[in-house]
């Protein structure tokens, strides 16, 4: 047989036996095979699908549904365990969130793009989900627990370089073209309370009369000279030096410094 016609024979059995298939009701087998939570063999469940007939394009067939609808059987190519009604159920959540993802980053994708041919598109509906993850993978890249899914977002938009992430949330809105990313990477607040906004500002702001009124001295018009070392992140120790004149002036009519 040359091979176009061993080709073409070869299709012909595929149709057929994927035809057979779907006769298959797999899920009506694990509600009767569940309770036994075992292992059963290709040529048993064969039997049980088609009682008169278990030729090779009959177990055929069965793998084939089998393979098709994976929520009822864990299946190996000659044999076949029903689930729990507990893994089934963990699997139908994870295809679930799969698809869900898959959707996310598909709208992701087609808003960037809008977005950079300037075609006037409505925000997606997970618009600030797709805004969270572009954010988390620009500032902690392979740390961002949204690293996957933002590459992904980036690979079918055909961006190619952090700067066009962050060109793309300065275009929606989301940052400033002065944002101040280090910030935002060590988790540094730049929002606060009204309350803490307030204080903050009563510690600033200088006395309209000259004194404060917490105990405090306004040395403010000193300048200082810091101590810590070079490597030092937090200054916080500083020295300033006056001259006292009148201690030189004690120190030279003293008659007991003269003698």
């Amino acid at each position: 047989m040359d091979r176009n016609r061993l080709v073409e024979q070869l299709k012909a059995i595929a149709d057929s036996r994927n035809a057979i298939a779907e006769t298959i009701d797999v899920a009506e087998l694990w509600d009767v095979l569940a309770p036994e939570a075992d292992w059963i063999d290709l040529p048993t469940m064969t039997g049980l699908c088609f009682p008169h007939a278990t030729d090779d394009d009959h177990e055929s067939a069965v793998i084939r549904a089998m393979f098709q609808s994976r929520h009822h059987f864990r299946f190996k190519p000659d044999r076949f365990r029903p689930h729990t009604q507990a893994e089934m159920d963990a699997i139908i959540a994870q295809e679930q969130e799969a698809a869900k993802q898959q959707r996310l980053i598909e709208a992701g994708a087609a808003w960037i793009q809008s977005v950079r041919s300037g075609t006037k598109v409505d925000r997606p509906a997970e618009h600030q989900v797709i805004v969270d993850i572009l954010k988390s993978y620009f500032l902690f890249d392979k740390e961002s627990p949204h690293c996957e899914s933002a590459r992904e977002i980036i690979k079918q938009a055909g961006l190619n370089t952090s700067e066009e992430i962050f060109n793309h949330l300065v275009a929606v809105g989301e940052w400033c073209t002065d944002e101040n990313v280090d910030l935002l990477r060590y988790r540094i607040p730049v929002f606060f309370s009204p309350e803490t906004q307030k204080r903050a500002d009563t510690a600033a702001a200088k006395p309209t009369d000259g004194a404060w009124h917490d105990g405090r001295t306004d040395l403010t018009h000193l300048s200082t000279l810091t101590i810590d070392g070079q490597s030092t992140l937090d200054f916080d120790d500083a020295l300033s030096i006056e001259i006292a004149m009148i201690i030189f002036s004690w120190a030279f009519t003293s008659p007991t410094w003269r003698s």
